[in-house]
């Protein structure tokens, strides 16, 4: 994993990814294209770990499945939250996100 994350990701991605760009905005001219490599990280429960880690001074918002697009204003929100008052008060979701390491 941490070999992939020094490259520029697929190529083959990036190539595709800025045909289907031209075909939608063919009068754009981009000043530079660039790409990163990502990983989709899953937790048991499906939801994302939003918590500190064993140490009060680490924490982690993680997991999310690929899926968080639409809810990562939220997610981001609920971190901002454990940073600054020191956890996520109630807000009646139906987990509570606290990380869980092996």
């Amino acid at each position: 994993m941490r070999a992939w994350f020094r490259t520029e990701g697929r190529e083959s991605v990036r190539a595709h990814l800025q045909r289907i760009i031209a075909d939608l905005a063919p009068n754009l001219t981009p000043l530079s294209i660039s790409t990163a490599a990502c990983v989709v990280s899953c937790t048991e429960s499906g939801y994302p770990m939003i918590g500190y880690t064993s140490s009060p001074a680490i924490a982690v918002l993680t997991g999310c499945a690929g899926t968080s697009a639409k809810s990562s204003d939220e997610i981001g929100r609920l971190g901002a939250e454990l940073l600054l008052s020191g956890r996520i008060s109630q807000q009646g979701y139906s987990t509570h996100f606290t990380p869980q390491f092996r």
